[in-house]
């Protein structure tokens, strides 16, 4: 079955209590971690993510972070890997541990995440080379912008980093959203309607219901 087809299809259903919310958002992962192969339906993908965002309330932060640690996960998918990077640390940290990618991805994420998630990723020791050199870097311009003035000058740069982080986060939480709203003007990105006509994106988009 084609991805978004897959997608799509565990959109559909709506988590109606914690459990069936446990459940979508281990399918969630399980799809969203996997190595992009190119093209795919963007709205889609951002109604997936603001679906994840949407069982946040009805899973506790400690279960989430448990459900990321899981045996078995391996996120091969840089933006998922960002995504989760910006999100509470104990849910960052889980994430970055299942982090599955290549030197060159790690480079290009890397620089994108929070002062306090790289810290993160210092406790593993299968990094690729590359992910190590950027990880020092940035490490090495921190300590030069610090200066003789040490710890002062470094927390404030980390608190400077780390709100441009949330910054750009909020950014593209406010783009993906625009773009799904753009998507609903137009024919269903899946090319089906439901028996009232309406898109079927909408009913995607739809938050989960809480017990």
């Amino acid at each position: 079955m084609h991805f978004d087809d897959r997608l799509a299809t565990v959109l559909r259903h709506r988590a109606a209590g914690e459990r069936a919310a446990k459940t979508q958002f281990r399918q969630l992962l399980d799809l969203l971690g996997e190595r992009p192969q190119g093209g795919g339906d963007s709205a889609l993908k951002a109604a997936a993510y603001l679906r994840l965002i949407a069982l946040a309330d009805m899973i506790p932060t400690g279960e989430r972070a448990a459900i990321v640690g899981e045996n078995g996960w391996r996120f091969r998918n840089p933006e998922l890997v960002r995504w989760f990077g910006e999100a509470h640390p104990a849910i960052a940290a889980a994430a970055l541990q299942r982090a599955d990618l290549t030197g060159e991805e790690w480079a290009g994420i890397i620089p994108t995440l929070p002062i306090r998630t790289r810290g993160f990723l210092r406790h593993r020791r299968d990094l690729p080379p590359a992910a190590v050199r950027v990880l020092d870097r940035l490490r090495e311009q921190r300590t030069v912008a610090a200066g003789p003035s040490g710890g002062a000058s470094a927390s404030a740069s980390a608190s400077t980093d780390d709100g441009a982080c949330r910054g750009s986060a909020l950014d593209r939480a406010v783009a993906s959203v625009q773009r799904v709203d753009a998507a609903l003007t137009q024919l269903s990105p899946i090319g089906t309607t439901n028996l009232h006509g309406t898109p079927l994106v909408a009913h995607l988009l739809e938050w989960p219901p809480l017990d």
